[in-house]
C-alpha cells in the first residue's frame, strides 16, 4: 500500500469517517435500545445536543425539569428512539409539576387532544389554566376557546374575552383576531369593563 495515497487529506479522513461509523454500529448493536447511551445517540441524532449530553452523563434524579419535558416529548413522538408513551408521559407530569410552563402546556394540550394519553378535558383545562397564568399565551388563547365553547369549564364569553385580551397584550397576533370575533357578543360597555380588568392581571410566579 502506498502510503503517500493514504496520507491524502480527502482519503485519510474517509477512513477515519469510516472507522467511527463501525464503531457506533457495534457500538448499537452491543447496546440495548432502551439504555440512556443510545437514547442519547438518539437525542443527537435528532440535533438536541444538549439532551444528549444529560442523557449520557447524568442519572434522571438529577435532570433539570426542562431535560426531562424533552426527553418526554421525544419518547411520546417515538422520534429517533423506540416510543415510550408510559415513561413519557410520566415524566412530562414530573416536569409539569415541577413549574416546567412548556410542559404544563404541552400535557394540556395532550389531554385536550387525546393524543398518547386519554381524552380528559378537565385535565386538560387544568393544565392549560396552570400555563396560562403564568404567562404563555398559546395557552391563554386555547383557554379562551374553552371558556367560549364551554369545553372542560362551564362557558363564560368574559372569561374567554379576558383570556384573548391579556394574550394580546402580550403581543400574541391571533389574539388580536380572536378579540375581533368575540367583540360582536358584548356591548361596547361590558366589552370595555373586562378589557379594564386586564390592567389587574399579574403572571403566577410561585411553583
Amino acid at each position: 500500500m502506498n502510503l503517500k495515497n493514504f496520507l491524502v487529506p480527502g482519503v485519510y479522513w474517509r477512513v477515519i469517517g469510516s472507522l467511527f461509523t463501525l464503531l457506533v454500529i457495534l457500538f448499537l448493536f452491543e447496546c440495548n435500545r432502551n439504555s440512556p447511551s443510545v437514547q442519547a445517540i438518539a437525542a443527537f441524532e435528532m440535533g438536541d445536543v444538549q439532551l444528549a449530553y444529560h442523557l449520557w452523563s447524568e442519572q434522571e434524579s438529577s435532570w433539570t425539569p426542562d431535560i426531562r419535558r424533552r426527553y418526554a416529548l421525544m419518547l411520546l413522538e417515538g422520534e429517533y428512539v423506540e416510543k415510550d408513551v408510559k415513561l413519557g408521559k410520566a415524566l412530562l407530569i414530573k416536569a409539569a409539576n415541577q413549574c416546567d410552563l412548556i410542559a404544563m402546556r404541552e400535557l394540556g394540550f395532550l389531554f385536550l387532544r387525546g393524543e398518547y394519553v386519554g381524552q380528559d378535558f378537565n385535565l386538560s383545562y387544568l393544565w392549560i389554566m396552570k400555563a396560562a397564568q403564568k404567562g404563555d399565551t398559546a395557552s391563554m388563547n386555547v383557554l379562551g376557546w374553552m371558556y367560549a365553547n364551554g369545553v372542560g369549564v362551564d362557558k363564560d364569553l368574559s372569561r374567554a374575552l379576558f383570556w384573548y385580551g391579556i394574550s394580546a397584550l402580550k403581543g400574541d397576533v391571533t389574539a388580536l383576531d380572536l378579540l375581533k370575533y368575540i367583540k360582536v357578543y358584548f356591548k361596547q360597555e361590558e366589552y370595555d369593563v373586562v378589557l379594564q380588568s386586564l390592567t389587574m392581571w399579574k403572571p403566577d410566579t410561585s411553583c
